[in-house]
């Protein structure tokens, strides 16, 4: 895939992406671009998106931008994923690379059916070298790795299937045991299918939680070349970690401006907020 073909792609669906912002500009609006200073999203998306087809890159930025900060909590995941792609778009027009990347993963991330921002980010993705750095890689990591091939979603409908079954093979052997004495027959059925199936439904169920747990962990990209990870947030604290641009960490708070983030087996610290992008819309610490 090339660029030409992504823009190509997002000329043919750019009627979808209004779904829930709003109409089309029409040609003529194209030529105008009218910019008000009070404005809803769906007029500030719409002039956006002008000056973007006009190759005004830096006011458009600027415009998705201020979407994205004055409501955060008001967009929905569709609707913002529409943003960060479009945002990608410019970055990449603007040879940045890394934005593009960033910005495409966010949008997918943001809402994991938008097609055309999986067909993009597939693009940079072959275009930005993704770092990989050491790190002590656990038992436990690993098994996490194994069981996020399969969906959370998966994982629940295996273990509701599990629970059906193992009380279907409780109340069989009950029903079995009532009807042998009935009968005059004092063997009772093996206890040890029902025992099993109960251990197994726990073990998937297990599996479910912990890759719930996992995939709704808060992770942010790094958006500099080198974060500079600290032992505390705050100005003049120690560095312990210079980390590049565009590894993926997992964020675990926020105090005075900056997150505290881990990179699993190779080290935890604090990195201030302008040097990471969020791949949410905002920051909620998990309990």
């Amino acid at each position: 895939m090339n660029l030409s073909y992504i823009a190509a792609l997002a000329r043919d669906n750019l009627q979808s992406f209004f779904v829930d912002f709003g109409y089309m500009p029409q040609e003529s609006e194209i030529a105008k671009s009218p910019v008000q200073p009070s404005v809803s999203n769906t007029q500030l998306f719409n002039q956006a998106l002008v000056l973007q087809q006009q190759k005004k890159y830096d006011e458009s930025l600027a415009l998705y931008q201020k979407i994205l900060d004055q409501s955060p909590n008001d967009l929905g995941g569709s609707q913002a994923s529409v943003i960060y792609h479009n945002m990608s778009t410019i970055a990449y027009e603007k040879g940045d690379v890394l934005k593009a990347y960033v910005w495409s993963k966010k949008s997918v991330h943001l809402n994991p059916g938008n097609q055309l921002a999986r067909e993009s980010f597939q693009f940079y993705s072959k275009k930005f070298e993704v770092p990989v750095i050491p790190h002590q890689i656990s038992n436990y990591d690993n098994f996490k790795k194994i069981i996020s091939k399969v969906s959370v979603d998966a994982w629940f409908v295996l273990g509701l299937v599990l629970i059906f079954v193992t009380l279907w093979t409780a109340v069989r052997n009950f029903l079995t045991g009532k009807k042998n004495q009935l009968a005059g027959i004092f063997t009772t059925p093996p206890k040890w299918p029902p025992i099993l199936m109960t251990f197994l439904t726990l073990a998937v169920l297990s599996m479910a939680y912990i890759n719930y747990q996992d995939s709704s962990t808060l992770r942010a990209l790094v958006i500099v070349e080198k974060a500079q990870v600290q032992t505390a947030p705050g100005e003049n604290k120690s560095v312990i970690y210079e980390a590049p641009a565009g590894l993926e960490l997992e964020v675990l708070n926020f105090d005075q401006g900056y997150f505290q983030v881990r990179y699993s087996g190779a080290f935890s610290g604090w990195v201030n907020k302008s040097q990471v992008e969020l791949l949410s819309l905002t920051f909620e610490q998990n309990k």
